[in-house]
């Protein structure tokens, strides 16, 4: 799906808002250096580790950037077995219109296995316990310095005209404004 596409899909389902953002103008290649910067610019953050999934989950294409976020002090992990799990806030940087949006998820890692979950609009906005107010706003001001529109849950919630099937197979329909920003198609 192209930005002209997703311009088209956002201002159908009523939101003009979102539609008429400042769109990438640019060669993909020069929106990846972009992203890239604003997920150096995160990590950067005193007390941060951030994971970043550039590679589009190693085939297909999805149309976001997949950043976790967590505080690097240890306070966000327990251990699990021969395992830990790591409670943070995931991060979508969307590749096509600079919209971000978040939601607490957890990852298990072990030396047998390891698990991660996608966000789901149910998911927007949530932010972990064992994540401070503090540590959250670090990150709402680096996306809002790079001028991205962070999606709230009840936008991210509100379906798309019928109809219309964003290329992806993070879910099935009914379609919402967050399958047409965060898609993916393996």
């Amino acid at each position: 799906m192209d930005s002209l596409t997703l311009r088209s899909i956002l201002r159908d389902s009523g939101y003009e808002a979102i539609a008429s953002l400042w769109q990438y103008d640019e060669q993909p290649e020069v929106i990846e250096k972009f992203l890239r910067s604003v997920a150096g610019q995160l990590a950067s953050l005193a007390n941060t580790t951030i994971e970043s999934e550039f590679d589009h989950y190693g085939s297909g294409y999805a149309s976001f950037v997949d950043l976790f976020c967590y505080p690097s002090d240890g306070s966000s992990q327990t251990k699990h077995g021969t395992g830990v799990i790591t409670n943070g806030i995931t991060i979508y940087l969307s590749r096509l219109t600079p919209v971000a949006m978040s939601g607490a998820l957890q990852k298990f890692r072990s030396p047998e296995a390891s698990s991660y979950d996608f966000l789901s609009p149910e998911l927007v906005g949530t932010v972990p316990e064992s994540v401070s107010g503090d540590f959250v706003q670090e990150i709402s001001n680096v996306l809002a310095r790079n001028d991205f529109h962070i999606l709230d849950h009840a936008t991210a919630a509100v379906p798309l005209s019928p109809g219309i099937h964003p290329p992806t197979i993070l879910r099935e329909a009914p379609y919402t404004i967050f399958d047409a920003l965060f898609h993916w198609i393996d």
